[in-house]
């Protein structure tokens, strides 16, 4: 790998994801392609997973967490 992605929640945990990544990254050599962010309460990522696959990383590092969906309350 040589190039790589992040995509992650646009708040603190995202960001420290970002930084732990980011000096991982460097520390091996490897390039930042895209620095994606997403809200906890978007209902889609597409248009943040397009642009970092238009960027065309190695790998993608996807710091976020999911849900249920269509489950009771």
């Amino acid at each position: 790998m040589k190039a790589v992605g992040f995509i992650g929640f646009a708040d603190a945990y995202g960001d420290g994801w970002y930084s732990v990544f980011d000096a991982a990254a460097a520390a091996h050599k490897l390039k930042f392609v895209t620095n994606e962010h997403f809200n906890r309460t978007d209902t889609s990522v597409t248009g943040q997973v397009l642009k970092a696959m238009s960027a065309n990383p190695d790998a993608v590092l996807i710091a976020g967490a999911g849900h249920a969906v269509g489950t009771a309350r």
